[in-house]
């Protein structure tokens, strides 16, 4: 009786260390880029949301300035957005015209100023906040013209 031995070759065995690092990498590069674009879309779906919800807030500062008929923007610098009365300059603390739609201490921190006054053929409605993207401030201005 004889014993006959199969040796395999060690070069059929299976992946090498190479390959499956080469295959950890390209899976980690295509994880990293949709990482990339998915909170790139989130920060822009956000400083979209913001700049929406500061036109409805300078629109109603605008429908208060029309109620009013006007405000002497020498001394008044905005409208309190809870209770629709001109908020003097310089401001009490807290500021009304820093508004933060979303709860105190919340962002954005929309500020509000309206500028033109008595004498003026239009009034500049503004929000002024800081850009989600950290690329300074992001503004909203409307014309209003009584």
């Amino acid at each position: 009786m004889s014993m006959r031995i199969k040796h395999h070759s060690l070069q059929q065995a299976g992946d090498s260390i190479v390959e499956v690092l080469i295959a950890i990498a390209i899976v980690s590069l295509v994880l990293a880029g949709a990482y990339i674009s998915s909170n790139k879309n989130v920060a822009e779906t956000q400083d979209t949301q913001e700049h929406s919800q500061a036109l409805e807030i300078v629109q109603g500062q605008a429908e208060l300035l029309h109620e009013q008929g006007s405000i002497d923007t020498a001394h008044n610098i905005c409208f309190d957005p809870s209770t629709g009365n001109p908020v003097p300059s310089p401001p009490p603390t807290p500021n009304p015209c820093v508004f933060a739609p979303n709860g105190p201490n919340t962002q954005p921190r929309y500020s509000l100023t309206i500028t033109g006054g008595v004498g003026a053929t239009a009034y500049g409605i503004s929000a002024v906040w800081p850009s989600i993207t950290g690329s300074g401030n992001n503004n909203v201005t409307i014309y209003y013209r009584p």
